[in-house]
């Protein structure tokens, strides 16, 4: 376990930190070209240094990180409480896109701008998963966009399933999403 000042964690104090907190914040980091970065712990630290800078505030957090699947990742775990004891509140606006968007410009930074046919393969394959992909995520919020404009909608997660088959038709069409 590690955070912002040191490889070795003192979990124990941070349980104890946190024995009467109702709520916490748990994050998975994994970004897609997560085994190609030099080191995961420090992009955790830097893309927690940005949240920090953006709420303005100080955060309590501890993080684990995890190598023993294809996919490295890191768990994230921040209290919601800032280190003054404040209750810490983060829109879910930030938490959905400001948080992701902030680490995939740092990915960016570190490993250069994705390829246009890498791009386009992430999305053939988000076409062909049997799961809630950032490809099905787009469609929502287009969705809600169009609703909101043209009248209401339904807001049942399974509302969109005769809309995700044929999705198929849409990749070319999203050649400018970043993945």
């Amino acid at each position: 376990m590690f955070t912002r000042e040191t490889d070795l964690a003192d979990e124990r104090a941070f349980t104890e930190r946190c024995w009467d907190d109702r709520h916490d914040f748990r994050f998975i980091v994994r970004p897609d070209d997560a085994a190609e970065m030099t080191d995961l712990r420090a992009f955790t630290r830097e893309l927690v240094a940005d949240m920090e800078r953006e709420l303005g505030i100080k955060l309590d957090w501890i993080a684990v990180d995890h190598y023993n699947t294809d996919n490295p990742h890191v768990h994230l775990l921040i209290r919601r409480k800032a280190e003054d004891g404040r209750d810490l509140v983060i829109s879910r606006d930030c938490i959905s896109r400001g948080i992701r968007a902030r680490a995939q410009d740092r990915v960016t930074v570190e490993l250069g701008p994705k390829p246009e046919h890498e791009i386009r393969s992430v999305l053939e394959r988000q076409v062909e998963a049997e799961r809630w992909t950032q490809l099905d995520a787009v469609l929502r919020r287009e969705t809600d966009r169009v609703s909101s404009i043209c009248g209401p909608s339904n807001r049942d997660s399974h509302s969109l399933a005769p809309l995700l088959k044929p999705r198929t038709a849409l990749v070319p069409a999203m050649n400018g999403l970043s993945c």
